[in-house]
């Protein structure tokens, strides 16, 4: 390894997560030879700040030789990077679009109105506080299927939560409410109002007529949706889990027995070891809830990592968390002597910034995208042995924005995740859409 006497200090450069994946298998010399490079080794402990952001923080006009120094070291630790995790480059068309500006309202602009997004297949649905609509991905640009809006006695605030299942999606109000949408082909049923809680839903999932939605105020709560007359919304079970974080993932999984089973997984920490996840069981039938238990890790391969999971999603029977430390970790939930556990499979490493949110679907395929989408990753699970870490397919997309590069300062948070075939669907809080269309 080479080094250069009057390169700056690595931490303006790398996080000291990146640092160390990268780094994890240098001898004993190489290390002394950073260290001479940097005496403030120490700093690289303290900071936790992407190394992309400080990289565009360096650019200026008054600093070209200082940005053309660091855009080389950055080649370089790409290159590193690559031989290191075995990744590959994908081949990717970006099209970006802005849903206010399709729906072409004079309301649809400003934060409050941008509402919320969820991406099913190639379908997006939108809802804010004035009306909800479903779009399709066609080609380079998104249709519009249907739009409805909103009875002003009906909404009041806007959209906090939405799920889907089949032809009924769920809307968890700001306020309180609960609403049920029926979705047809062409178009919306009536939009109505099942209940009103005390808080909002900060998580919400569904399955067949079944709920089960997490609040604000730490009170899990499982539901019965009955479309006869009468009272639309039966409660089967209420628990205040006051211990559950509020980033948590709902999973129904098929029923058995004649009972249905759903599964909440969240973030847990251990003294002993740091932060991982937990999970607890719920069966239940149309009567009551019949029975909890709580999941126990593998003692020889439980995972730990300094810092909670930014985004915790489940599929199957596989768990899926993603770190602020670029990392992803897959987790297997099995059953064995009527006991529930919880295996580690790998951790996941291909991110250079901190990974906000990560999906599983059902084509076998994992896409994750950085803070800011600053990069996003495509992992092939298909046909992959589990036991082993798995490796990525990466597209890079450092422009992703396509605006100045102040805006990669700017907070922009992914809202929802979506991939069908070949074409990654991804929404953003501040109301764009950005379609990737990649060869694998």
């Amino acid at each position: 390894m080479t080094t250069d006497v009057k390169a700056k200090n690595p931490a303006s450069i790398f996080s000291h997560e990146t640092l160390l994946h990268v780094l994890n298998d240098l001898s004993a010399h190489d290390l002394a030879a950073l260290e001479r490079v940097s005496r403030s080794w120490n700093s690289i402990v303290r900071r936790s700040s992407v190394w992309h952001n400080l990289y565009l923080s360096e650019f200026g006009t008054k600093h070209l030789r200082r940005h053309g120094r660091i855009e080389k070291k950055r080649r370089n630790w790409k290159g590193l990077f690559r031989r290191q995790s075995n990744w590959k480059d994908g081949r990717c068309k970006k099209v970006e679009s802005m849903l206010p500006q399709l729906l072409n309202s004079e309301k649809s602009v400003g934060e409050d109105r941008l509402g919320l997004t969820l991406t099913h297949q190639n379908n997006i649905y939108f809802c804010n506080d004035v009306q909800i609509s479903k779009w399709s991905s066609v080609g380079n640009s998104l249709k519009c299927q249907a739009i409805s809006s909103f009875r002003d006695e009906t909404v009041k605030s806007g959209p906090a939560v939405m799920c889907l299942d089949n032809a009924s999606l769920y809307i968890g109000l700001k306020d309180g409410n609960l609403l049920h949408v029926t979705v047809h082909e062409t178009g919306f049923g009536n939009i109505e109002n099942l209940a009103t809680f005390s808080t909002k839903f900060v998580a919400l999932s569904s399955h067949k007529n079944y709920i089960c939605g997490l609040t604000n105020d730490n009170n899990l709560y499982i539901l019965q949706h009955s479309h006869q007359a009468g009272t639309k919304l039966k409660v089967l079970g209420k628990y205040h889990v006051s211990s559950i974080e509020k980033q948590v993932a709902i999973h129904f999984q098929q029923s058995k027995e004649g009972y249905e089973v759903v599964h909440v997984v969240f973030n847990d920490y251990v003294l002993s070891g740091g932060w991982t996840v937990s999970l607890q069981e719920f069966v239940f039938n149309e009567y009551c809830v019949k029975s909890s238990r709580l999941a126990l890790h593998d003692n020889k391969d439980i995972e730990y990592s300094q810092q909670p999971a930014s985004a915790i999603f489940m599929y199957g029977s596989y768990i899926l968390t993603s770190h602020p430390d670029n990392s992803l970790i897959l987790q297997r939930l099995y059953s064995t002597n009527n006991e529930l556990r919880i295996k580690f499979l790998g951790r996941l490493l291909g991110h250079v910034c901190g990974v906000q949110i990560s999906k599983l679907f059902s084509c076998g395929r994992i896409v994750s995208v950085s803070k800011n989408c600053a990069d996003i990753c495509v992992w092939d699970l298909h046909d992959t042995n589990y036991q082993s870490i798995v490796s990525p397919l990466m597209l890079t997309c450092t422009n992703i924005h396509n605006k100045p590069v102040s805006d990669y300062e700017k907070e922009c948070k992914v809202q929802d995740i979506g991939l069908y075939e070949d074409t990654i669907l991804i929404t953003l809080s501040d109301g764009r859409i950005l379609k990737f269309l990649f060869n694998i």
